[in-house]
């Protein structure tokens, strides 16, 4: 995976590195106390959803999920397809 300098220094802004495992991620942003945003996590899948990831299916196959801490919103985009699902991009927008 290659990313440009820009990408990977707003990544940092949010404390993590693009190309780092979910897991790793994840508790990253919860340990600086961010939350999983339930609330876009649902509006974006089937009612009921208990994952957080909502991810396709395929060859290049991707997972997205959604943080938030006060007004601050972070939205990423995972490799569904590489082992410990990377992260590819995080922006503050949809």
């Amino acid at each position: 995976m290659k990313f440009t300098q820009a990408e990977r220094h707003f990544a940092r802004s949010y404390g993590v590195d693009l190309g780092t495992p979910y897991a790793k991620v994840k508790r990253e942003l919860i340990r600086k106390g961010w939350k999983i945003d339930w609330d876009w996590v649902r509006s974006e899948s089937e009612a009921g959803r208990e994952s957080e990831l909502i991810c396709g299916s395929g060859y290049d196959a991707v997972c997205s999920t959604a943080f938030v801490q006060g007004d601050r919103r972070a939205y990423m985009t995972l490799s569904g397809s590489n082992a410990g699902m990377p992260l590819i991009s995080i922006t503050d927008h949809e």
